[in-house]
């Protein structure tokens, strides 16, 4: 029978990966953010090639000097996201893995709460 310091542990155990959960959560959220802001930084070069582009255009004067950093920005922003989403994708099929390994310290610790009140019953 389980007795109060078995469930203690088990609240214990309980709140510890409550607390790593957070963090997991905490970290996707963080990537996400990121992924966010690489993407409004992306938005920014288009525009900017955009305006250049119709600048060019509309006056027949070469933008080539201020254009090739815009496209080079515009590379190292779309390889960034990449990098983010592949790691995103890492961390939700590590999640996922951990996950389908958990179900018995749920039960683990259902089982002791079940024995400790029987056992209060029972005194």
């Amino acid at each position: 029978m389980a007795n109060w310091s078995t469930v203690k542990d088990s609240a214990a155990r309980a709140t510890n990966k409550a607390i790593r959960k957070t963090g997991e959560v905490a970290d996707v959220a963080a990537i996400y953010v990121k992924i966010k802001m690489a993407e409004a930084k992306l938005d920014g070069y288009y525009t900017t090639l955009g305006k250049l582009t119709y600048k060019q255009l509309k006056t027949g004067e070469s933008q080539a000097e201020k254009i090739k950093p815009i496209v080079d920005g515009i590379d190292a922003s779309r390889e960034k996201i990449r990098l983010l989403r592949e790691k995103l994708e890492e961390e939700k099929q590590r999640r996922k893995e951990a996950k389908a390994a958990k179900p018995e310290d749920i039960a683990d610790i259902e089982k002791a709460i079940e024995e400790a009140v029987e056992e209060g019953t029972a005194e």
